[in-house]
């Protein structure tokens, strides 16, 4: 999963993370799969562009394949000050067709 927040100077930091079911996602310390490439913070809005490839190789990704795919979305409250807070009810889950093969 890909974890995105811009800090108090608008810098854009984008870690590249796991969890196994209930959990605090962990840092992948095996690779760098995701990419934050741009963002911005306005009006208590946050926007983050993004990028993965479809098919990492990390036993840590889940392959984005043809069709429908499950997304979850999640947002906290505070930025990361050393490492994540949990959501607790700010979170969303859909199945959404990202490309076609």
């Amino acid at each position: 999963m890909g974890i995105g927040w811009i800090d108090a100077n608008g810098r854009l930091h984008f870690e590249d993370r796991y969890a196994i079911g209930f959990t605090q996602p962990v840092k992948d310390s095996t690779t760098q799969d995701w990419f934050g490439l741009e963002g911005r913070e306005e009006n208590s809005w946050t926007a983050i562009q993004f990028k993965r490839a479809l098919d990492t190789k990390d036993s840590m990704d889940n392959p984005i394949e043809p069709g429908m795919n499950v997304l979850l979305f999640a947002y906290g409250l505070v930025d990361p000050n050393p490492d994540i807070t949990y959501h607790e009810s700010r979170r969303i889950t859909r199945r959404l067709p990202l490309w076609k093969a």
